[in-house]
């Protein structure tokens, strides 16, 4: 999902856009999010804002539910079988692609 795929309305005593979802969740809440807290779509359609369908979650369990494979992925670079480490290479890999400054 990408963040334009959320409806998203217009705050005119702030001067600001502000996501439905969120304000959906603070005024069933009755108080303004926290920084930690994330809104996950449980049916994964960034417009259906149903309370039923929004659920608070911490970034890293938000992260789990949106990329459960990254654990046990391999790095990338072909014929390497070792576990990534970070952006899909291993460690070995990751450092020369970072000393290369290639791949960012």
């Amino acid at each position: 999902m990408k963040m334009t795929d959320y409806v998203r309305e217009w705050d005119n005593d702030n001067r600001l856009w502000v996501y439905e979802h969120r304000t959906v969740i603070e005024n069933y809440l009755g108080r303004s999010l926290y920084s930690d807290e994330h809104i996950h779509h449980i049916d994964e359609n960034p417009k259906n804002n149903s309370l039923s369908n929004l659920d608070i979650v911490s970034k890293s369990e938000h992260c789990r539910i949106h990329k459960p494979a990254l654990k046990n992925r391999l790095c990338s670079i072909e014929n390497c079988d070792v576990k990534h480490h970070s952006k899909g290479y291993c460690k070995k890999h990751y450092a020369r692609m970072f000393r290369k400054g290639q791949g960012w």
